[in-house]
């Protein structure tokens, strides 16, 4: 699901591209006519040239004027300098950027934000046995607590100043209490709360079930459903041992863009969690599923570690 999710964002974001690149193509072909009419203006004007003595041109009023010194022959003036070209990676930061800032953007947003939740919430969701539109709006709800901190990441990674960015963290910590306050209400019940919260601090590693299912499927060797209730509790709890979160989740993420290094640092802490889950799962899985379980984690590094330096590339560090 979340693989979709992101395909039909993807959809949205090159449709969005490809008209605005359409609109930029039709500028540069209206740019290159006026240039290429200026040049043959240009080129018809140093013919006559050659055809007048060198050290002597005619002007207008028919005094004599000396030609003046070619462009980095002692003069000092210099072209202007056109706009700084921006590298791919870049072009594409912004596009996205400007994307999410629409209202298809937001509202595309959204869509998977609910449709995660969907994936990710569904034995919760059954469990309290919501109506249809209860459903709905606690999958909302939900779902832009999900996308919180992806949006959180991209709006500091396009903030150039400090001051931008605590604004930015202020408002990302205003808006998950505000979201926590009208969960809590919705629900209506403590413990109905509770179990949420309980919940939804082991999403990170239900995100990751259908990945490892696969993995151990592949490798003739599948999960039980107690083994499955019991990874997720041992991954959750090296996670939490190791304190990676609170490196790279809510306030820590400023801190983390504003030193260089982040694919090199997130590999080491990953590193350092795993060392912490590997005791812990080793209880629960078999030798061919620990196998299995250790080459799908090392991929899931190198995808993260990928995107880390993708969107440092494409959307900057933030800057001081």
């Amino acid at each position: 699901m979340a693989a979709a999710t992101a395909t039909v964002v993807l959809a949205g974001v090159l449709a969005w591209a490809t008209a605005r690149i359409s609109r930029l193509e039709a500028a540069v072909a209206t740019l290159q006519a006026e240039r290429a009419g200026s040049d043959g203006a240009a080129a018809e004007a140093g013919e006559r040239r050659r055809n007048t003595p060198e050290d002597v041109l005619p002007a207008k009023s028919g005094r004599i004027m000396k030609p003046r010194p070619a462009a980095g022959a002692g003069s000092a003036e210099t072209a202007p300098s056109g706009p700084e070209e921006k590298r791919p990676e870049e072009a594409l930061g912004d596009i996205m950027r400007a994307f999410a800032e629409t209202e298809a953007g937001q509202a595309l947003e959204q869509w998977g934000n609910k449709a995660r939740a969907g994936a990710l919430f569904g034995p919760l969701v059954a469990e309290f046995d919501f109506s249809g539109e209860e459903k709905d709006y606690f999958l909302g709800l939900a779902g832009s607590g999900l996308g919180a901190e992806d949006t959180l990441w991209r709006d500091l990674m396009g903030a150039k100043t400090r001051e931008a960015r605590l604004e930015i963290v202020a408002g990302h910590e205003a808006a998950a209490a505000t979201r926590r306050t009208e969960m809590r209400q919705f629900l209506n019940s403590e413990e109905d709360f509770r179990r949420y919260e309980t919940y939804e601090a082991r999403v990170p590693e239900y995100e990751q079930m259908g990945g490892l299912r696969a993995v151990m499927q592949e490798a003739g060797a599948p999960l039980n459903a107690d083994q499955e209730a019991r990874l997720v509790e041992a991954m959750h709890e090296g996670r939490m041992a190791s304190g990676i979160s609170e490196r790279w989740e809510g306030r820590a993420v400023m801190t983390q863009l504003e030193q260089p290094g982040m694919a090199e640092r997130l590999a080491s802490d990953w590193n350092e969690m795993q060392s912490e889950v590997g005791g812990r799962v080793d209880d629960v899985l078999e030798p061919a599923q620990r196998e299995a379980f250790d080459r799908q984690q090392e991929q899931v590094l190198q995808g993260l570690t990928m995107g880390i330096r993708f969107a440092e590339a494409a959307f900057g560090g933030g800057g001081n």
